[in-house]
């Protein structure tokens, strides 16, 4: 049985990204899925692991500015971090306030709030009528992780750098708590000429909740129950895909999240016979957990970022990493040493970490 302990590595706290590079001159792992082999790519090359006809998914699920700060002046500091919405309530983590179920709290602009229900996270009710997306764009501050935040210089003010940068650049539909990181490297003019050698790009959308920041808890990985997220694969893409399929091109993920919301769509597709999946239309949520043993059903390649130790996203590359589907414990344990193999290849050569980080290439 696998051991969350198994998804472990160290790795030194100056190779975590602590703000991102331009976009498109990130360093690029490739990791081959069949063979023990890692290398660095150049742009040049990786653009070129794109053929004519394939199709290149991306995520655009727009980030909230979910962290809000409250102030002395508001009768308690802190922050509240804004987590999902739930009808006219908001699932959020507090940190340095004295939650209690019935207490109201004064949000930045003056905005009520009531306390509902308290836990690992708490839900609370906004007491007054208000433009959301405007309020958190005036009030908010960039949700970054604080494995990012926790390593920066407290006397810098980041915050105008990381708007523009912890956010893809075809990002639309309003609802992340943390950034589809994978895309934060890619540029319009990388893009354009994708599309002008034949290459299809075709979005999904899901909203990243805060789940993605937290480590797994359980001993044993079997146990661990994960993260729910809202997501909607469109007509349009299970057609651009499907299309793609027939005439026997790859289908790429721009990131964890858009593998996870595509092969999400297949399981549930009414065309999965099981011998032939096909992808359909879906709007729901998943709580999909991806880990060795998983078959893919319509996935061939993955951009992605590094991922830290012990993380559902990690265990999502590991199975990724390799083409075999694991059948027995050792297998499974086979393609977990595989991506740490690599992750230590990367750090020896000074890779930099993380979600501001540079960028890895499974194909």
């Amino acid at each position: 049985m696998l051991q969350t302990s198994d998804f472990d590595f160290e790795y030194p706290d100056e190779l975590v990204a602590k703000t991102a590079k331009p976009r498109g001159e990130s360093r690029i792992l490739s990791i081959s899925r069949d063979k023990d082999k890692f290398e660095e790519l150049s742009w040049q090359k990786f653009s070129f692991l794109f053929e004519k006809g394939d199709v290149l998914v991306l995520n655009d699920s727009r980030v909230i500015w979910a962290r809000l700060k409250i102030s002395k002046a508001s009768g308690s500091e802190g922050e509240v971090f804004f987590l999902k919405a739930h009808g006219d309530q908001w699932e959020v983590l507090s940190k340095g306030l004295n939650l209690n179920v019935g207490k109201e709290i004064l949000l930045p602009g003056s905005l009520p709030a009531r306390v509902i229900r308290v836990g690992r996270t708490s839900d609370i009710k906004i007491l007054k009528s208000v433009d959301l997306k405007s309020y958190f764009e005036k009030h908010g501050h960039v949700p970054l992780p604080p494995y990012i935040t926790n390593l920066r210089d407290p006397k810098v003010d980041y915050e105008i750098q990381d708007r523009s940068r912890y956010q893809n650049i075809w990002a639309t539909h309003l609802g992340s708590v943390a950034a589809p990181t994978a895309g934060l490297h890619l540029t319009e003019e990388f893009l354009r000429e994708l599309k002008e050698r034949g290459v299809n790009v075709a979005y999904v959308t899901l909203h990243v909740g805060a789940g993605t920041f937290l480590p797994i808890t359980t001993e044993k990985l079997d146990e661990f129950e994960i993260h729910s997220e809202f997501m909607e694969v469109g007509e349009e893409t299970c057609q651009i895909i499907l299309k793609a399929q027939a005439g026997g091109k790859k289908i790429w993920a721009c990131g964890t999240t858009c593998l996870r919301a595509l092969e999400t769509a297949v399981i549930a597709s009414p065309k999965n016979t099981g011998r032939l999946p096909l992808i359909s239309p879906f709007l729901g949520e998943t709580q999909l957990f991806i880990q060795p043993g998983y078959r893919f059903l319509v996935v061939d390649g993955l951009l992605t970022n590094f991922h830290q130790p012990r993380s559902s996203l990690l265990v999502l590359a590991a199975t990724f990493a390799t083409r075999q589907v694991a059948t027995t414990e050792t297998e499974s344990k086979r393609s977990i040493q595989k991506i740490i193999r690599a992750y230590q290849w990367a750090i020896e050569k000074k890779f930099r970490l993380f979600s501001y980080g540079d960028l890895t290439v499974i194909s």
